[in-house]
């Protein structure tokens, strides 16, 4: 292979300096030790170099820590008078089972190949040969996930100013209003002027509570309030002569500047009350 020549470009000057310490650099991986998170990359029976005899080589790899992304290779002996134990005792360990005849091993790595267990191991080293002792196998639910968390949805605005119910702890029915949001959760005020934070599944619409009541009594539509609202809000149709509830909502739904930003939690509950679109925001 051809000598690449020394480079004379913009840091030349401050390559030259490392050259001490780039030619006494360490490049042997990092050999992880302790009990560790690991997976089991692969598996697989051959002969040993040495002896000729039947081993089992293990690739471990770390899930986890500073050791992470690093492996481990070790190796466990079929052919020694401890060695089916320590054998039979790993299988079991990671989901296979106990092998009762030794022709089934092929038949295990393959499944181990291809399930890939997730474990904790120790490992230790006996001059340059690592032994790794699995000890608990694990359904990888502890991993860290690198992809950001999904954010938690946010309760829908659209039920600000609206009358709820909703069940103390001591199991009594509180009656309320929508006053506002506090993260993903609502805030209810109820009668007293308290406010309580809550999902928006605990609590109940009264119009829902209505609806399936018997025997409920109608209520009579007041004008008054809403006349006093579109006044104030500078509707330009004339309320004077409304009675119906039909005909406010039909003014109501032409003035299109309906935003809960603007409106306090009574008069967003008398717009939607109508029926009419309130927004979050004003335009």
């Amino acid at each position: 292979m051809a000598r690449r020549k020394k480079g004379g470009g913009k840091y030349a000057d401050r390559l030259a300096g490392m050259n001490d310490s780039w030619a006494e650099r360490n490049d042997e991986p990092l050999k992880p030790i302790g009990i560790q998170l690991m997976i089991l990359e692969h598996i697989e029976l051959r002969e040993s170099q040495s002896s000729g005899k039947l081993m089992i080589a293990r690739k471990h790899v770390c899930l986890e820590g500073e050791f992470e992304g690093e492996s481990v290779s070790d190796y466990m002996s079929l052919e020694t008078a401890r060695g089916p134990y320590f054998v039979n005792r790993f299988f079991q360990v990671v989901g296979v089972g106990d092998i009762e005849e030794i022709s089934e091993i092929e038949d295990a790595i393959s499944e181990l190949n291809e399930t890939n267990p997730i474990y904790t191991a120790e490992i230790r080293y006996s001059d340059d040969f690592a032994n790794v002792r699995v000890i608990e196998l694990q359904d990888g639910s502890d991993i860290e996930e690198s992809e950001e968390p999904e954010e938690p949805e946010e309760p829908c605005l659209d039920i600000i100013g609206d009358s709820v119910t909703f069940e103390d702890e001591d199991g009594e029915i509180v009656e309320g209003v929508v006053t506002g949001q506090k993260g993903t959760s609502i805030v209810v005020t109820d009668s007293a002027g308290d406010p309580w934070e809550m999902a928006v599944e605990d609590v109940t619409l009264a119009s829902e509570s209505i609806e399936e009541g018997e025997g409920a009594e109608p209520v009579e539509f007041d004008v008054a309030p809403y006349v006093d609202l579109a006044e104030a809000a500078g509707v330009p149709d004339d309320m004077s002569g409304c009675v119906a509830e039909e005909d406010v909502k039909a003014i109501f739904e032409q003035y299109d500047d309906w935003a809960a930003d603007e409106l306090s939690a009574a008069e967003v509950k008398l717009v939607k009350g109508l029926g009419v679109k309130v927004a979050k925001k004003s335009k």
